[in-house]
């Protein structure tokens, strides 16, 4: 599940694509004997309601074990609850919000879902790992953080800001932009 559609397609497309070919490559050498893999890709176009309406039909599938999606952090928060009602396995290559695995609470983390896992780090632990690398490595000692205001993205670049903040006496800003509009591209 990516956006295919609309939204961030490029990303979706690598997603659909990456995916296509670890299939092929696993049908191929018969990673699991017995069982070939196939792929029934969905479009949320980074649209929480758009993948939550996708996630269902999936869930509704008996075949379906498992998705590789979503690429939006807030897509992946309406997606993630219905797959684990229906006891399939979500794996998201790109969202970064850390409630997603850690719950609202940060200071008393409990995994919401333990059907869902990322694999990337989360923005608590980008967000402080770059500011790091920005002060000691690029010698930074002013910083500006812009982000998109849509929902679709949730996830925050605050964590650098704040991560930057005690270093320097010059303080951080941060900002928020209008969203992109739709792309019509499709891949």
């Amino acid at each position: 599940m990516a956006p295919l559609d609309a939204g961030l397609v490029g990303f979706g497309c690598g997603i659909r694509n990456s995916v296509q070919l670890a299939v092929d490559e696993a049908n191929q050498r018969n990673a699991v004997p017995g069982w070939r893999f196939e792929v029934a890709a969905a479009d949320d176009s980074s649209d929480a309601a758009r993948g939550e309406a996708a996630a269902l039909r999936l869930a509704a599938d008996a075949k379906v074990v498992g998705v590789v999606g979503t690429y939006n952090s807030g897509v992946a928060a309406k997606v993630a609850p219905v797959l684990k009602k229906a006891g399939i396995v979500m794996v998201s290559p790109g969202n970064t919000d850390p409630t997603l695995t850690l719950g609202p609470d940060l200071t008393k983390p409990v995994r919401p879902w333990d059907t869902y896992f990322r694999m990337v780090a989360a923005d608590n632990v980008q967000g402080p790992f770059l500011a790091t690398s920005a002060f000691d490595d690029v010698k930074a000692r002013r910083v500006a953080v812009v982000s998109e205001t849509s929902r679709s993205v949730a996830g925050s670049p605050t964590p650098s800001a704040l991560a930057f903040r005690p270093r320097v006496a010059t303080s951080s800003s941060t900002g928020s932009c209008p969203t992109a509009p739709p792309t019509s591209a499709r891949c």
